[in-house]
């Protein structure tokens, strides 16, 4: 099943590209604020993006010269195996170093992962009811915070509720994430970019560093990339009569279930799943060419999108409300839901005077309605209400405030190191060596950032000219979390999810550099053999050019001499002679009227 290029498509990439380049913008300007040398980080940077670029053709051009792509394609056993190798050595060595981290950068949970963390312990030992009442109003209005804990909680049960626990579980969901988003790069890109999108996400400086905290992101990302993972191997599954039909469909509901497990760790999954049935809804797979009566009803049905995303579709609903009852049940209390469920992040996220972050005075209303409706739903809706009295102010304000949140979000990605710095200071853990680590590593990883985020540009954009693609499923997960994010609460750390469709993009634009390379190449061949067959060819018209020439030259000379070299000519052919039929038979004729006598004897 191919995606189709649609009008949706190229708008798509074309906002993915104003985005990007807005991104850069913004992390330029902020790039050496507050430093001793405020213009050298941001000229740095652009050396450092031109540097990548200019490596990044050279490699292309010489794996298109040699023909690497070829070779090892003739080898498949060989070419398999040395890529599982290398990036079965990258996922342990990205283990390894987390496990270093970690080791060395101890982190008590506060905060949102100090919430997480307490009603994990709770839900393992049985008694969030008795001793979390608190917490089942706050799962009440914000049913996703269950999702993590209820996972984290299942962890703990089986190695021990102590930190250490959870951040190793964190760990692997971070080496998971890597694996799935190598897998689909490589669907999507090749081996080679694969690895690269790989080795990228595995030593990213911020996903090591935020491995202390028990953060949701690692799960949620995690499952994310299984499922865009597990799209792509459905959508480029082979149609056949000779294929298990009932496996395909069970994959689409296995797909539907597994994004709603999503949701429930995060809600931010129903763009992947938004995403999904815009590209495949209209999409129709290749069929075996013999007539539609000779194939199976279920491979027909399988054939078209809308079939698919309807299965799909259908499981997410059914999956989302069944564990929207089980919470309820085990919390013992109404959940918000609708509209209402973003009542209170609404709220925050349109706050001009918080710039759209958390404030207390917004935290202070909802816990004050809750209190005075006793109902989640109720208290999310207030919020709701509030927040669209809000969308009233005047225009300038709000694009100012939509303008100002996108710079929070997209320009850096430093939020590794800042809650390393905020939260080990508050506990006592700050010494000067640490400092100085999460300071240089707070650099590097912006480089790195803004780096990955204008190849994945690049990508987008080689992908204008060609046929449509699954990539532009990532592309649409970006808009939608930065549509999502103008109107909600906002912090840079919610762009977490999306530094692996960074990496994804990134491994597609070299993919498609590479082929831009090798067409480049191939034209230059091709413009070489022609002009070397058109130098041949003017060559012998000018030789036999030059030869008559000579030959209309000795013809003039020998005219002007007044002499005619008929042995000459007739040697080279210029000149022909014949006889007519009389002239063949004239000396039969004299042979015939001469008289016949005897020779005389003059002896």
């Amino acid at each position: 099943m191919q995606a189709r290029k649609t009008w949706f498509a190229g708008l798509c990439v074309f906002l993915y590209l104003c985005g990007s380049v807005y991104t850069l913008l913004s992390g330029l300007s902020t790039l050496g604020e507050g430093r001793e040398y405020p213009y050298l980080y941001p000229a740095g940077l652009i050396v450092l993006m031109c540097a990548a670029f200019f490596g990044a053709v050279v490699v292309c051009t010489l794996c298109a010269r040699f023909r690497f792509a070829e070779k090892l394609s003739t080898h498949p056993l060989a070419a398999s195996t040395l890529e599982w190798s290398l990036g079965a050595v990258i996922l342990l060595v990205s283990f390894g170093v987390r496990m270093v981290y970690i080791r060395h950068f101890p982190m008590a949970p506060e905060s949102d992962y100090k919430t997480y963390y307490e009603i994990a312990q709770l839900i393992n030992r049985g008694t969030l009811l008795e001793d979390g009442a608190g917490y089942c109003d706050y799962v009440s209005m914000f049913p996703h915070v269950y999702g993590y804990s209820s996972v984290l909680a299942l962890v703990m049960g089986m190695f021990g509720d102590s930190v250490w626990v959870g951040q190793v579980f964190n760990i692997a969901c971070a080496v998971a994430a890597c694996f799935f988003l190598w897998r689909s790069a490589a669907m999507l890109a090749g081996r080679a970019s694969g690895l690269a999108a790989l080795a990228l996400t595995a030593f990213w400086p911020s996903q090591i560093l935020y491995n202390n905290f028990l953060a949701a992101e690692y799960l949620f990302s995690a499952m994310l990339l299984f499922c865009l993972w597990l799209f792509l191997v459905l959508v480029k599954a082979d149609i056949s009569d000779g294929e298990s039909q009932a496996g395909l469909l069970l994959g689409h509901m296995f797909l539907g279930i597994a994004l709603a497990m999503t949701s429930a760790i995060r809600p931010m999954a129903m763009l992947l799943l938004i995403s999904i049935l815009l590209y495949l809804i209209p999409s129709q797979a290749k069929l075996p060419l013999r007539p539609a009566n000779d194939l199976p009803v279920s491979a027909r049905a399988m054939s078209r999108g809308w079939i698919r995303g309807a299965v799909i579709l259908g499981a997410y609903l059914f999956a989302s409300a069944l564990m929207t009852k089980s919470v309820s049940f085990l919390v013992d209390r109404q959940l918000a839901g609708g509209s209402a469920s973003f009542g209170y992040n609404l709220l925050v996220g349109l706050n001009q005077e918080s710039f759209g972050g958390w404030n207390q005075a917004d935290a202070d209303y909802l816990y004050d309605a809750l209190a005075q409706t006793g109902s989640a739903q109720l208290a999310q809706a207030a919020c709701r209400d509030l927040a669209m009295q809000r969308l009233k102010a005047p225009l300038p304000s709000l694009l100012n405030l939509f303008f100002h949140k996108y710079s929070v979000l997209w320009a850096n990605d430093d939020y590794g190191s800042t809650w390393n710095l905020l939260f080990m200071d508050q506990q006592g853990t700050l010494t000067q060596a640490r400092q100085t680590f999460l300071y240089a590593a707070r650099n590097l990883n912006n480089y790195i950032y803004l780096t990955a985020v204008a190849f994945s540009a690049l990508g987008v954009f080689l992908t204008i000219h060609r046929r449509g693609t699954w990539a532009y499923v990532p592309v649409t997960v970006f808009l939608g979390t930065v549509a999502m994010h103008l109107l909600v609460e906002n912090q840079n750390r919610y762009h977490f999810h999306a530094l692996y469709l960074f990496a994804l993009l990134a491994a597609v634009g070299l993919h498609l550099l590479y082929e831009e390379c090798d067409d480049y190449l191939v034209r230059g061949r091709a413009a070489r053999t022609r002009a070397l067959e058109e130098k041949q060819a003017e060559t012998a018209a000018m030789a036999r050019i030059e030869e008559a020439q000579q030959y209309c030259a000795q013809l003039q000379q020998q005219k002007m001499e007044g002499q005619f070299d008929m042995d000459s000519a007739l040697k080279s052919g210029h000149v022909r002679v014949s006889v007519s039929e009389a002239v063949e038979k004239e000396p039969e004729k004299q042979a015939k009227t001469l008289p016949d006598k005897e020779p005389e004897n003059v002896g």
